[in-house]
């Protein structure tokens, strides 16, 4: 992910009106037994006519999810997947985060730490943005905080005992101010740039002894290939540890070309694994053949990932990797084009127009028939950039706000395209 940038709901083209937009609870929809399955539908926006051929461009929970011309958008069903996002506590967009924003993710990951590693006193961002937010997400969410970024290194991580201590103690006394319901329970390791598998490992264990949960943003990319003449760097799913001469084994990178959190993983150190399905680059993984820019990364990836599930890990070096049983993982990808570089599922990827609408729904069907379920599921970078999309710096003038948050995590705020 990225210091300060790191969408799915529908609006409608000027031919299809797209609805069922949402995907909110059964008490809003109607219930289970009215055949209509999505808090959210798209509402015509002030300014339209009220007729089928009008663009509608809001998206009201209140309406009923049928779309009268007989095309409807497929959402992400509430409470099919675990919903996981970042939230940049330093970026003026924060405050353009609604209370439905907050309250729509199972996970709210608050970044990045900074003064916080090296002084036992959490930066003064984090604790107004988490003092703020926490009360407004959903009962039986989870708060963590991150630590790393783009911006991460291995200078100001290398001391990792002091690191655990100092962040620590940070989390204690902004705890101690905190509701019970609303305290911070889990400490992030977004490491990208080239952190070393020891540095990685001794900072995943040194917060699991501390008592809190560990969570890990590596970046998915293609290991050596098992021999000659195989070129590609492709990972097959079904054989996500490679086959001598066909395939790839898949690696969790830290921006490097090594397995860098698969120790970490083994150890059973890790409960949850946010994997950066974006900005790895060009050429550097391919999953089934889907890259990243390409929807159909969600699934291939997912069923990599299953297929290295394993009851125990005991005896596990990392390399290849075994991940346990106990680990609930979640494909990362941003919520909109600005948030991230070039290499994301939002193509074109810089400057010429995109139809966010469009990826939105191919990327809900995907979603939908991956194989995910509550377990696991989708994280995002970034709740700020979701709901303020056309601000510096992420500046993207073609993304719905709220789009990814209302489509894939069934947020109940009204979402607006251009």
């Amino acid at each position: 992910m990225l210091p300060i940038l790191k969408k799915i709901t529908i609006c409608v083209s000027s031919v299809i009106v797209l609805a069922s937009c949402g995907g909110g609870n059964d008490v809003a929809s109607g219930g289970a037994s009215t055949g209509v399955t999505s808090a959210s539908a798209v509402a015509p926006a002030a300014s339209v006519a009220s007729s089928n051929n009008s663009a509608r461009t809001t998206v009201s929970p209140t309406m009923a999810a049928i779309d009268k011309v007989g095309n409807s958008f497929t959402s992400v069903p509430a409470g099919s997947i675990l919903r996981v996002a970042y939230v940049d506590a330093f970026a003026n967009t924060f405050a353009g985060i609604p209370a439905a924003g907050f309250a729509a993710p199972d996970i709210l990951i608050y970044a990045f730490v900074q003064s916080g590693l090296t002084s036992p006193v959490l930066d003064s961002a984090l604790i107004s943005a988490i003092t703020s937010a926490a009360p407004k997400q959903s009962v039986g969410s989870k708060t963590f905080i991150s630590i790393g970024g783009q911006n991460g290194s291995s200078a100001t991580l290398s001391n990792t005992a002091t690191v655990v201590s100092n962040v620590s103690a940070g989390i204690k006394a902004l705890n101690a101010t905190l509701p019970t319901a609303n305290q911070v329970v889990g400490v992030d390791l977004d490491l990208e740039n080239g952190i070393s598998a020891a540095t990685i490992s001794a900072l995943a264990a040194g917060f699991k002894q501390a008592g809190f949960l560990v969570s890990i943003a590596p970046q998915p990319i293609a290991g050596p290939v098992q021999a000659a003449p195989w070129n590609a760097p492709n990972v097959d799913p079904a054989s996500p540890n490679g086959v001598t001469g066909v395939s790839s084994a898949l690696y969790l990178s830290s921006g490097s070309t090594s397995n860098d959190y698969g120790a970490a993983i083994a150890s059973g150190n890790v409960d949850y694994i946010f994997a950066q399905a974006y900005n790895t680059g060009p050429g550097a993984v391919n999953i089934g053949q889907c890259a990243e820019t390409q929807t159909c990364i969600v699934g291939q990836l997912a069923t990599a990932l299953n297929n290295l599930v394993k009851t125990s890990c005991a005896g596990s070096t990392g390399t290849p990797l075994c991940i346990p049983s106990t680990t609930r993982y979640a494909i990362g990808l941003p919520s909109i084009r600005g948030a991230a570089g070039t290499y994301t599922i939002w193509q074109p990827p810089t400057g010429a127009p995109y139809n966010d609408q469009n990826i939105l729904s191919v990327l809900a069907v995907e979603i939908n028939k991956a194989p995910l379920n509550g377990k696991n599921g989708i994280m995002t970078w970034v709740l700020n950039a979701d709901y303020s999309p056309a601000k510096d710096p992420y500046n993207d003038s073609y993304a719905c706000i709220g789009g990814f948050s209302s489509v894939v995590f069934g947020a109940t705020q009204a979402m607006s395209c251009p």
